[in-house]
């Protein structure tokens, strides 16, 4: 499967498994586009999670989003990268941690990318997804603004459309995201996904494994 990203040409830097999805296109927005809302950010100050490893990052404007995955189990060198977190530094060099979009519980961010605005202001990109090996219709993009603040939503998560050939029927609902993208005249960003090494645990699960940044000095 090819990864797509609603129709933009993007460069794949690092991709742990590619696929591709059904009815995603930025220009193609459906007459039926709900408004697009501004939702305020979600921020989570401290706890459990907050000192796992960064493992990739990207800048966009004056501010930094960082991809940070937890350790797997008692080993300090590697980390299991199934469920990852993010977090923003602003201008200002404050940081913060982003909680995923309520929708996007049972998924994980797997890319980071960043968008210019035909007036100029950077947007981050955030694809949402599965780890390690992804599927053909769990491939969500969401846009945040130098604060932090998602400004677009999938809800529901998944759409059917029975006149698609083949026996699946699912894509993901990217809608929002592409009637934002047209609204601000959003540049084709580049995305950087997360690469990981793929080993099966004690339970027969695959896990998405990386080196931990910090063992490699």
């Amino acid at each position: 499967m090819k990864r797509s990203l609603i129709a933009m040409l993007v460069t794949v830097l690092a991709s742990c498994s590619p696929g591709s999805a059904p009815h995603a296109s930025v220009g193609g927005v459906a007459s039926t586009q709900h408004p697009v809302q501004t939702e305020k950010r979600a921020i989570t100050a401290g706890g459990a999670g907050h000192d796992d490893p960064v493992v990739m990052s990207k800048v966009c404007g004056n501010a930094e989003l960082e991809l940070h995955c937890p350790h797997a189990g008692e080993d300090a060198l590697k980390l299991d990268c199934r469920a990852t977190r993010i977090s923003l530094k602003t201008a200002d060099t404050k940081v913060s941690y982003l909680d995923n979009p309520a929708e996007m519980s049972k998924y994980t961010a797997v890319g980071l990318g960043c968008a210019t605005a035909k007036d100029g202001s950077s947007y981050f990109v955030v694809q949402y997804g599965e780890l390690p090996f992804g599927c053909q219709f769990c491939e969500w993009n969401y846009l945040y603004d130098q604060d932090g603040r998602q400004l677009t939503h999938s809800q529901p998560a998944i759409l059917q459309d029975a006149s698609l050939p083949g026996d699946d029927k699912q894509y993901p609902n990217n809608q929002e995201f592409e009637a934002k993208h047209k609204q601000l005249g959003l540049s084709q960003p580049e995305i950087e996904f997360l690469a990981c090494d793929v080993r099966m645990d004690a339970a027969g699960e695959p896990v998405c494994e990386k080196e931990s940044r910090d063992a490699r000095g």
